[in-house]
């Protein structure tokens, strides 16, 4: 990712404003409830500010696909469908492929806040991957 796009990501949750609009035209597939916007705004306006930073300028760019080839444990991988940060086709490619024996539910019309959009979806597949354990 270029450093002029990882900068703008690094001021994506400085004001209520670009908190919102973050949420709008990246993190969701679905609208939330303005209770939920409410907790996102506050949550991402208590981060400290060096670590929104260190996350754009740095931490978004390591590779853990190396490290993901050592799991060894059952995984159930939860993708949204419309997710623009962990696209399906990245982490098809780049978790799923390396993770043996791992499987991967895509929720339809649904983003990056995936415990938000679609609870519900999730602890459904949460729940019938644990039965097939």
């Amino acid at each position: 990712m270029p450093e002029e796009q990882r900068s703008f990501i690094s001021h994506a949750y400085d004001s209520r404003e670009s908190i919102l609009a973050s949420c709008e035209q990246v993190l969701t597939g679905r609208t939330l409830s303005a209770r939920d916007l409410e907790q996102i705004v506050e949550d991402s306006l208590r981060g400290a500010p060096a670590a929104k930073i260190a996350w754009a300028m740095s931490t978004i760019m390591e590779d853990i696909t190396a490290a993901v080839a050592h799991i060894a444990v059952p995984v159930l991988i939860i993708a949204g469908e419309l997710d623009k940060i962990d696209p399906v086709g990245t982490l098809k490619s780049d978790v799923l492929a390396r993770i043996k024996g791992a499987t991967m539910q895509t929720l339809p019309g649904v983003g990056h806040l995936s415990p938000l959009e679609a609870p519900r979806d999730i602890a459904d597949a949460v729940a019938e991957f644990a039965r097939g354990l």
